[in-house]
Formats: structure tokens, C-alpha cells, sequence
């Protein structure tokens, strides 16, 4: 069975590109190499969210709901997926308590994150963002 991956690059001259691919690798490898002409004359190129999908038909799905985003709100999915990798490196309740602790007062894109909702698995994003 074939996954399918919605993504975003960010560039180096601060422009998002979300796309959807069967293989994450091999286009975010396009990207670097100037293969894409979205993103080829954009600098270096940073993979900054990915999502998988079993179904190409929920994949493109989520691809059009994040295209029609404002950027406040991709910017706030992809903050939310960094903290949770760090929270997730750590695996340390007192270091998870103070990170999430800050973020509660940090707005993002003027959005303040629920109280205790850090820890939930990257497919409920589309049900908060």
C-alpha cells in the first residue's frame, strides 16, 4: 500500500510551499536541486511539517485545507509540530511542563494553544488549526 505525504517547505526568503507527494524523500530532493519551479529561485529549502496518508483522496484533501490557510495559520501547524518534537526528544514531564507552560503564553499567529492539548497525534492538527 502506497502512503501519500502532504508537506511544506519553507525557503529561504521566507515563502511556504505545501504540496502532496507519494515520496517525501525523492521531492523534497527536487526541491533542493531546483527541480521545482515554484522553489527552484528561492534559496535553500527546509522541509518544515509532513503528514501521511494511506488515502491519496484524504491526502489531497488536506493539501487543499492548508493551501487555504492564511500564513499566520501554517506558521502556527508548523510551530505546533516543533514543539511536540521537542517534547517528544525530552520524554521528561518537568522539561514537557515548562515548555508547554510557555507556549500557553506565547501567541501564535493570535491563536493562544488549549490548556493541556500538546500531546495529541499529529492527525488531530486539522481539528484545532
Amino acid at each position: 500500500m502506497n502512503k501519500f505525504y502532504v508537506y511544506i517547505v519553507k525557503c529561504e526568503d521566507n515563502y511556504l510551499y505545501a504540496g502532496i507527494i507519494n515520496s517525501i524523500n525523492r521531492r523534497f530532493l527536487q526541491h533542493q536541486l531546483g527541480l521545482s519551479k515554484i522553489t527552484k529561485n528561492r534559496g535553500k529549502i527546509e522541509l518544515v511539517y509532513y503528514q501521511s496518508f494511506d488515502s491519496r483522496i484524504d491526502a489531497v484533501k488536506r493539501e487543499k485545507e492548508i493551501k487555504g490557510w492564511k500564513r499566520s495559520k501554517k506558521d502556527y501547524l508548523i510551530k505546533r509540530v516543533y514543539i511536540e518534537k521537542i517534547i517528544n526528544n525530552f520524554r521528561n514531564a518537568d522539561v514537557a511542563q515548562l515548555v508547554e507552560q510557555h507556549f500557553r503564553k506565547v501567541k501564535v499567529g493570535g491563536l493562544i494553544p488549549p490548556i493541556g492539548s500538546i500531546f495529541y497525534q499529529i492527525e488531530c492538527f486539522s481539528g484545532i488549526c
